[in-house]
């Protein structure tokens, strides 16, 4: 099936998710696998730049402070002006309000605080409208 025929048929969901911290990734990648949808670990800006374009991709949840301490916001000016329609996630141990705020006005999508709840994530999946998305039943693992 070609991608223009497979356009209209019902897929999971896909998440970026992006930090420089082995054990941040697999962590919250077991707990975004339980939201029922497809996640593809980038560690660091450079590899999720690698992933986005070469990747279908709904959602991308990037950690703010990384090596460079502006690496997450350069992320997200680079995701805003090559992929503008993707929904772009900041999380952060460490958001104040000034913080989020200059997120939000910079174009990401929703802040997140660490660490995240499977349900959370998935109630903010399901606000997307994304059309043809269905995520698999949430698992207990």
């Amino acid at each position: 099936m070609s991608d223009i025929e497979n356009e209209g048929a019902m897929r999971k969901p896909s998440i970026c998710l992006v930090d420089d911290d082995d054990m941040m990734l697999s962590l919250f990648s077991r707990v975004l696998k339980r939201t029922g949808c497809d996640v593809i670990i980038a560690k660091g800006p450079d590899a999720a730049t690698d992933v986005l374009a070469n990747s279908r991709v709904d959602v991308m949840i990037s950690d703010l402070r990384m090596p460079d301490v502006t690496d997450g916001e350069q992320l997200l000016k680079h995701a805003q002006t090559q992929y503008p329609g993707l929904a772009v996630w900041m999380m952060s141990s460490e958001f104040c309000a000034e913080m989020r705020d200059h997120l939000l006005r910079s174009g990401a999508a929703q802040c997140i605080e660490k660490p995240f709840k499977a349900d959370n994530i998935a109630q903010l999946i399901d606000q997307l409208g994304i059309p043809n998305l269905v995520r698999e039943p949430a698992t207990s693992r």
